[in-house]
């Protein structure tokens, strides 16, 4: 549970401030007590245990007081969407509407515009489709005559931002990337596909394949490693089925790195 939640707060927000014409709303937080935290139930998707500890982070905080969240928005037996956290400042009496993302992008570098570029590991779920989506789909749903219906709020005096997190991986031996208006902090391995990760020296190191519910994670030692051969085995039987995975390489040392290995690229 705990490295959950510490790998939460060691990702970064994608951007800081506002771009795209979206506000990303900060949560600052204390020092917490991770024995007061409800603990990550195993058995949620990644998206939704996101959601559980930044629920969990919301009620922890002396800042802010949540009014609403995973809220259902359904008119004429017909589900529009959800609205993710309703919450109020406890500092300014604000009252903000907050949609949350968390998203693993890699950097297609055959695509000039970096933003562009952003495309998941499977080379889907691009960053830009996800802003459209957020944009012109999540965040009117605040207006929608069922949120009117929910919500005991002037709905027209709340503030609508995003927490927009995310890890960011660059091609493999490309480390100065240029991110323009992205955050560089996001930032947290690289990739390689599968033919360059065969004919480079990996072969001394060991692997770990994390599951997607500990892609989150900050890689430790204390994991079932294998040999070179036994991961790119995994690798092709991965790639078999169109995944690309996230793999741990320990190179010695205590020197663990993230890294996706892809059948593209």
């Amino acid at each position: 549970m705990k490295k959950s939640y510490e790998g939460f707060l060691k990702s970064d927000l994608l951007w800081t401030n506002t771009e795209f014409g979206l506000e990303q709303f900060v949560l600052e937080n204390d020092k917490l007590d991770y024995k007061r935290l409800c603990p990550v139930p195993k058995k949620l998707r990644l998206g939704h245990q996101v959601e559980h500890i930044y629920l969990q982070l919301l009620k922890a905080s002396n800042k802010y007081k949540v009014l609403a969240h995973s809220i259902q928005l359904i008119e004429y037996k017909r589900t529009l969407g959800e609205l993710d956290f309703i919450i109020k400042s406890l500092v300014t009496d604000e009252i903000i509407h907050v949609e949350l993302a968390y998203k693993f992008y890699l950097v297609d570098y055959t695509i000039d515009d970096v933003v562009e570029g952003l495309v998941g590991p499977n080379r889907g779920d691009a960053f830009t489709y996800k802003l459209d989506k957020t944009k012109n789909k999540q965040l009117p749903l605040l207006y929608s005559g069922a949120a009117k219906a929910r919500l005991d709020i002037d709905i027209y005096k709340v503030k609508q931002k995003v927490a927009f997190y995310g890890q960011i991986f660059t091609p493999y031996q490309m480390d100065n990337q240029n991110m323009g208006i992205l955050n560089s902090k996001s930032i947290k391995g690289c990739y390689i596909p599968l033919n360059l990760f065969i004919t480079e020296d990996f072969s001394l190191f060991k692997f770990h394949f994390p599951t997607k519910s500990e892609w989150i994670h900050i890689p430790y030692s204390n994991v079932k490693w294998m040999d070179y051969e036994s991961a790119i085995q995994i690798i092709k039987e991965r790639h078999a089925i169109n995944r690309s995975p996230m793999i741990w390489v320990y190179k010695g040392m205590g020197l663990i790195e993230k890294m996706f290995v892809t059948n593209w690229g």
